[in-house]
């Protein structure tokens, strides 16, 4: 999850969180997850939380939207630069790390891969299930892809070849994406 600090959060055992009353409906479920004062990278437990929580990204720009990959291991990030995006942070960054569970260094585990993202704002994003380096981007531009994260590569979807271009996707606003 996200928080409006523009940091990036991981959830263990998510399967674990339980009602504070099981045995009663009118219990609370404890998801004040947000007192977690541990170490930055650290994947030590919250005492106050009955899972673990791990910061696994902090950025310079608000975060638009999260895509996971299938097996997990792979995340990638939009984000909203309120200025012009530095070298270390862009519009699209995706995790560096082979296993991003296995992470340690939320400021540095990350890669930007937003070439050809230019003076867009992004809305959404989605990874393909059955192969998650094809991603789509959602934007005020149109709806973006790239055959492989790695490489950061984009094209918009309306500019590629069509056989005729009133078949093609228009330039507009695309705020969800969904597979």
């Amino acid at each position: 999850y996200a928080t409006n600090d523009n940091k990036l959060y991981r959830v263990s055992h998510i399967t674990e969180i339980m009602d504070l009353a099981p045995y009663s409906y009118s219990g609370k479920f404890y998801t004040d997850v947000f007192k977690y004062t541990a170490p930055i990278g650290s994947a030590s437990l919250n005492p106050v939380c009955p899972y673990r929580t791990t910061l696994v990204g902090q950025f310079e720009s608000p975060i638009s939207s999260i895509s996971v990959s299938k097996d997990d291991k792979n995340v990638m990030v939009t984000l909203n630069p309120t200025a012009t995006p530095s070298s270390t942070s862009g519009l699209v960054m995706y995790s560096k790390s082979a296993d991003i569970r296995k992470a340690v260094n939320p400021v540095t585990d990350w890669d930007k891969k937003d070439q050809g993202l230019s003076n867009v704002v992004t809305y959404c994003s989605m990874m393909e299930k059955q192969d998650s380096k094809k991603v789509f981007v959602g934007t005020d531009n149109g709806l973006f892809y790239t055959s492989d994260i790695t490489t950061g590569s984009w094209s918009n979807v309306s500019d590629m070849s069509v056989s005729s271009p009133e078949k093609r996707l228009p330039k507009v606003q695309i705020f969800d994406i969904e597979q």
